[in-house]
């Protein structure tokens, strides 16, 4: 059998993008989320790994509002080495606030065969808290409604992530991208896909997802083949 069929018999029906890692990244209030859901790449078996939805689940799980952050990336910590070690396509939402961790995660995954992508989600500051202190009441998500942010917390998230862009750029070259997210979330058609930047940022992730996979990559699944 021919290596490119063994690929495809790996990586399944659902599981397309094997060793395709996007980052999307911004300050607080930016709106990742609604970026990774106009992007459809869940609908196509990509596996979020997000700090939010963890907390989410956590909350479920112990039924209360407070949780532990040391559980949190836990548990997040657990969900992304879990998919790694089936080479699953990763879309990870970050803050940006700490920007060595993020390039320090960047880098396990490229070690791994990983080829990754940057998706920098920019707002104005006024956009971003105005969504914060609105999103508990008016958003339809239901994960939203414990959502709440300390306003010297937010200043000081905001600003380093805007602080990071050069770094971030310097880093994945190429494959980078910025997407400018300035619209209202929470009217019933926000209309982010008409944004030029947005649709720029789409088609050079389109590209990146269709490139080949790297040579670690092809070698590791070589050596779990035989």
């Amino acid at each position: 059998m021919h290596l490119f069929e063994l690929f495809n018999l790996m990586e399944g029906p659902k599981d397309k993008y094997i060793f395709k890692s996007i980052f999307v990244v911004g300050p607080p209030g930016s709106g990742k989320s609604t970026i990774i859901r106009e992007l459809g790449l869940l609908n196509e078996g990509m596996k979020l790994v997000d700090i939010d939805e963890t907390v989410v689940r956590l909350r479920k799980i112990k039924r209360e509002n407070n949780v532990d952050f040391g559980d949190v990336d836990f548990m997040s910590f657990r969900q992304k080495r879990l998919w790694t070690e089936n080479y699953l396509g990763l879309v990870i939402a970050k803050s940006g606030f700490n920007t060595n961790r993020v390039l320090n995660i960047n880098s396990d995954l490229i070690k791994i065969g990983y080829d990754t992508f940057m998706l920098y989600v920019d707002v104005e500051k006024e956009v971003a808290y105005k969504r914060i202190t609105h999103r508990p009441i008016v958003s339809k998500y239901e994960s939203d409604k414990n959502r709440t942010i300390d306003p010297e917390y937010f200043n000081k998230a905001y600003d380093r992530t805007k602080e990071s862009i050069e770094t971030f750029q310097n880093n994945f070259g190429d494959n980078f991208a910025v997407v400018t997210n300035n619209a209202d979330l929470f009217e019933s058609s926000p209309g982010v896909i008409l944004d030029k930047s947005f649709r720029e940022a789409r088609k050079k992730i389109i590209k990146f997802l269709s490139q080949p996979l790297s040579t670690v990559a092809k070698t590791t699944i070589s050596k779990n083949i035989s």
